[in-house]
């Protein structure tokens, strides 16, 4: 940790597991080291966290072994992903409204619904 979680004179929310049961619940917590403290990738669901550790492990793949300033490595590391390729499936959500603050409201709505889309997709497939 970079540093201690503190609770703060403002008495505003922060990520704290032994209190709250949903902060228990986060599969990848990174928390941010400024008051209120925050879980940063609250978001990560158990599909996503398994995309990011075989993405890890093939990072490290490609690392192992490397003279530190051989331009070629790099660039092995940071080809293109084709994300078309590599997943048969995926959904797109497109928003549209009238006016642009009923946009901003509307896309401020849906954003919030996607992480528990996301996971009923996880529990019902």
């Amino acid at each position: 940790m970079l540093c201690e979680i503190k609770e703060g004179s403002l008495g505003l929310p922060f990520w704290d597991p032994r209190r709250n049961l949903k902060d228990r619940r986060h599969l990848m917590p990174i928390i941010t080291p400024a008051y209120p403290s925050m879980n940063s990738s609250y978001n990560v669901s158990s599909s996503t966290l398994r995309i990011m550790q075989e993405e890890f492990q093939r990072g490290q793949r490609i690392c192992k072994g490397w003279e530190p300033l051989n331009k070629a490595d790099w660039d092995s590391l940071f080809e293109p992903f084709c994300f078309f390729e590599a997943y048969k499936n995926y959904l797109q959500i497109g928003i549209a409204a009238a006016n642009g603050d009923d946009f901003r409201q509307w896309k401020g709505w849906v954003e919030s619904r996607l992480h528990q889309l996301t996971l009923k997709i996880e529990r019902d497939t």
